[in-house]
């Protein structure tokens, strides 16, 4: 008798290491399904579908809280469902499904541990919150934190306010405080809690699963395998985090490796890039590239009359008149250095470049700009030089840029305000404005 009872103890043994083993497994494949995209609202999806297949449940979702230190930066950040699977249609839109998960969001930051509750018609909730979950035909729920870092002291003494003041649904919130057999937790307008401030960790959102074919009580191994996911998905997040915040960093350093800083246009670097490119494209396509060169006329005598501070302030006039002069997505206009701009016009003719450097100094014409000391007028006034050509793969880009300054010279030479054209033959024919 001893024996057999030996016998079924160790086949028990021998299972559950088996089950245990079987579970490591799946656990590391998920983990590495998690580390293997740095795409947040992938990593999400994924996350509740594997979690609702392997725990065998009937719903399971990540809900994201509401963003407290962002809120205090002034940045508010909403609570709201990011990922679910098994959800039925309108769960996520629900605003009084979106005010529980918020307030229990709040239980967990007070608890600082997994919540799970095996029936949830017996479990110690506020009548409104059994409604809600009768409703949604939940039996049992088990919620595991997704912590992130973050410097709570730091936010707690930026300002001291309400975490959710603001928040709509706040009363209907409060209802569905899950309460704890020893008391009730903080309701919704309280201070941030003192758990929070003693701890560098923030709570980012919450993994839940749901079962609503019955009661269940969540094994350990269970709780053990969500807080280890649960973790993981906190460090993905946070890496997507840095790989945006990376990107978004590399993407201003490019801004200003390529923009202008006082006229916010593209720089000299940019323009040779773009005019190098198209060069190429064109030649290629063999289609023509226009290239307009323009200048403010008297601009060194407009300098030393309104100073330097005036002086800028009317090239960034001028620039954002030619921005506006250009329609197309592959134009570009760029500062060229000093007082001299210019646009680069892909597959477009001497006639449409004619038109182009014409709206733009129509453009500076109706903004008045007042010039005291310019010998034409009043008012500031351009220069311009066109130059067309179809790229050559044997001829660089500057071939149409030396063209389109010495129509730019001849523009000034001959009384300025004008525009003038460049030939094949290097002959300009001037078209007076």
């Amino acid at each position: 008798m001893r024996a057999i009872h030996y016998a079924i103890e160790r086949q028990q043994i021998e299972e559950q290491l088996r089950q245990q083993a079987l579970r490591q497994r799946l656990l590391g494949k998920m983990i590495e399904h998690i580390r293997s995209s740095i795409d947040p609202a992938s990593i999400l999806q994924n996350t509740v579908a594997e979690v609702r297949q392997f725990l065998q449940t009937d719903r399971v979702l990540i809900y994201r809280c509401q963003d407290w230190v962002s809120q205090l930066d002034g940045e508010e950040q909403k609570g709201a469902i990011v990922a679910g699977d098994g959800l039925p249609e309108g769960y996520i839109e629900n605003q009084n499904i979106s005010a529980a998960l918020a307030v229990s969001c709040f239980v967990l930051v007070e608890s600082q541990s997994v919540q799970a509750i095996a029936d949830v018609s017996t479990a110690p909730l506020a009548g409104s919150c059994k409604e809600l979950l009768a409703d949604c035909e939940i039996a049992a729920v088990i919620s595991v934190p997704i912590w992130q870092s973050g410097d709570w002291e730091t936010a707690k003494e930026t300002q001291e306010a309400p975490v959710w003041e603001g928040e709509k649904n706040q009363d209907a919130a409060e209802n569905y405080i899950w309460q704890q057999a020893s008391g009730k937790p903080q309701a919704q307008g309280k201070n941030l809690p003192d758990s929070i401030a003693e701890n560098d960790n923030s709570l980012w959102g919450m993994l839940t699963a749901y079962n609503c074919s019955g009661v269940r009580e969540w094994q350990q191994w269970e709780i053990d395998f969500l807080q280890q996911l649960a973790n993981q998905v906190a460090i993905a997040i946070e890496q997507s985090q840095l790989y945006r915040k990376l990107a978004i960093a590399n993407q201003k350093l490019q801004q200003l490796a390529t923009t202008d800083g006082l006229t916010g246009i593209a720089n000299r670097r940019q323009f040779d890039r773009v005019l190098s490119l198209e060069w190429r494209r064109l030649a290629r396509e063999e289609l023509p590239l226009s290239l307009i060169m323009f200048d403010i006329d008297f601009f060194k005598l407009y300098n030393e009359f309104y100073g330097h501070l005036g002086g800028d302030d009317c090239l960034r006039q001028v620039a954002g008149a030619m921005a506006r002069g250009t329609n197309r997505a592959g134009d570009l206009t760029a500062r060229y250095g000093g007082e001299e701009f210019a646009l680069v016009l892909p597959n477009t003719s001497a006639q449409g470049a004619n038109v182009v450097a014409r709206k733009i100094c129509d453009g500076i014409a109706s903004l008045k700009l007042p010039h005291a000391r310019s010998s034409i007028g009043p008012y500031v006034t351009l220069s311009c030089g066109i130059a067309t050509a179809i790229p050559s793969a044997q001829e660089s880009p500057n071939t149409l840029i030396r063209s389109a300054d010495s129509a730019l010279y001849q523009a000034k030479t001959e009384g300025k305000n004008r525009i003038c054209h460049a030939s094949s033959n290097s002959e300009s024919s001037p078209i007076f404005m």
